[in-house]
């Protein structure tokens, strides 16, 4: 039964199992990159909220005369990282809240969170009201993830899907940098209301793209379906520059590593920039460490000692960068690392969980799978400052250092290729029928007299799901 069914829905489709029907060029992508624009309105936005503490953090540490707000290290530790311990429990709960709506309607729904975060922020006067805000942005931030990853890879064609997927990272990443550049010029309670726009346009815009053809059959429609941490780091190391300068080059490096993946993963494939980006962070760990060891090894670590910076330094003196001529070296490092780790390894899980899981288990495995990455996320920055206190910024980054060798060595043996890949081969690779060679698939195009034949009757990019999980 189940090779008939893949006849049928190969029939008119395919030319063989690895040949698709369907014609590569700018009309074709068009209708696909605005949808996916549409959606990453909606990201832009969260990326907002996970940039949005690095200013609201200084500016309640240290209050100006006006403000009413002053809270504690102990309250900051919380701001830092309440809301990466709430998106889990979104993400548990996205498959099961968003699926009856269809991820249109729920990639719209989830946008109602953030507008009311945002004003509690503008009119917060307790320290009640930011904790109540970052739950409501966790929240949401986890409600959008299974809506969101299943959306990119159910509405795209395979040629381009993993380049469409890997602007997801980038908006987030683009909508964090953005609070860096506005706290510059805005107080963090203006820079809370300016954000509401893009939320409300997100709303708009998503008004305009269409369903889920894979949502849609599950529901029986097959005609509608075929129709921070970074400042206080650059302080400890001694950079020779502004530490919230650098954070702010650290913003725009981040997006042009993210650029960088959407411009390559198509013609380079997954593998590649996952250990490029995996191996080449794993060596700017060890050479951060490295640093730290001869600055505290060397004559004069007793003065220039990474931990012996004042917290209310923003840079070192000239006496320091004169004793430590190599000053330069830690934030090249930092920068170096942030480029490309953004070239692969911040991106591309959130590319994959959007292509591992059957029709059947995407929604919730998107879901789950987001919630697991959200956890680390959590643990790893609220354990930053006791791993550093503990084991220094040496331990700290040589363990990171290893661990993203030890990740280089496991990614060689587990992660297949999937760029170019249809959806139904990655999941027969998974579940064991038929493994995946480790070449980037580029389909052929076809003659434009063999699209007439078709006449648009099926949806360019849908799949037929004919696993029985």
């Amino acid at each position: 039964m189940s090779s008939e069914k893949n006849e049928t829905l190969s029939e008119g489709e395919c030319n063989n199992n690895n040949d698709y029907k369907y014609e590569k060029d700018f009309q074709t992508a068009l209708p696909q990159f605005l949808a996916v624009s549409a959606k990453n309105l909606l990201l832009l936005g969260y990326g907002m909220t996970l940039g949005f503490s690095t200013i609201l953090i200084p500016a309640v540490q240290s209050p100006r005369t006006d403000e009413i707000l002053y809270l504690t290290k102990s309250e900051i530790s919380w701001i830092s990282s309440m809301n990466l311990i709430v998106v889990p429990i979104g993400c548990a709960l996205s498959g099961l809240v968003t699926s009856p709506l269809g991820r249109k309607k729920a990639m719209q729904m989830v946008n109602i969170p953030f507008c009311i975060a945002w004003l509690l922020f503008h009119f917060s006067t307790t320290t009640g009201h930011l904790y109540g805000a970052l739950f409501l942005t966790g929240l949401a931030g986890g409600l959008l993830e299974a809506p969101v990853l299943t959306y990119v890879a159910e509405i795209t064609q395979p040629h381009i899907r993993g380049a469409l997927a890997a602007t997801s990272s980038l908006c987030i990443i683009i909508g964090v940098f953005t609070q860096f550049l506005l706290g510059l010029l805005l107080y963090w309670r203006i820079v809370a209301l300016v954000n509401i726009t893009f939320t409300v346009l997100a709303i708009i815009a998503l008004c305009f793209v269409p369903e889920s053809p894979h949502w849609l059959v599950s529901k029986n429609r097959n005609n509608d379906a075929r129709k921070t941490y970074a400042v206080s780091i650059f302080q400890m190391l001694q950079t020779p520059i502004d530490k919230y300068y650098a954070t702010l080059i650290l913003g725009l490096l981040q997006i042009i590593g993210s650029t960088t993946c959407v411009l390559l993963v198509h013609y380079t494939g997954k593998r590649p920039l996952t250990f490029i980006s995996t191996g080449g962070a794993g060596v700017c760990c060890i050479l951060v460490a490295a640093f730290d060891i001869y600055i505290k090894t060397a004559p004069q670590s007793s003065e220039t000692n990474l931990t012996s910076i004042s917290p209310n330094d923003t840079s070192p003196s000239v006496d320091d960068q004169m004793q430590n001529p190599y000053s330069w070296m830690p934030i090249t490092l930092l920068m170096l690392l942030a480029l490309i780790s953004h070239t692969g390894l911040r991106l591309l899980p959130w590319i994959l969980i959007g292509e591992v899981f059957s029709a059947k288990t995407r929604t919730a495995g998107a879901g789950f799978a987001s919630a697991v990455g959200y956890v680390f996320g959590f643990l790893t920055n609220k354990m930053y400052i006791n791993m550093v206190d503990t084991l220094s910024i040496w331990g700290t980054y040589g363990l990171y250092g290893i661990v993203s060798f030890i990740g280089c060595i496991v990614f060689y043996f587990i992660l297949p290729e999937t760029e170019g890949k249809k959806l139904n081969d990655i999941e027969n690779h998974f579940t064991g029928r038929k493994k995946l060679n480790n070449k980037v698939y580029r389909s052929k195009r076809i003659e434009k007299s063999r699209m007439h034949e078709l006449k648009g009757a099926t949806n360019l990019t849908f799949e037929g799901d004919t696993s029985k999980l």
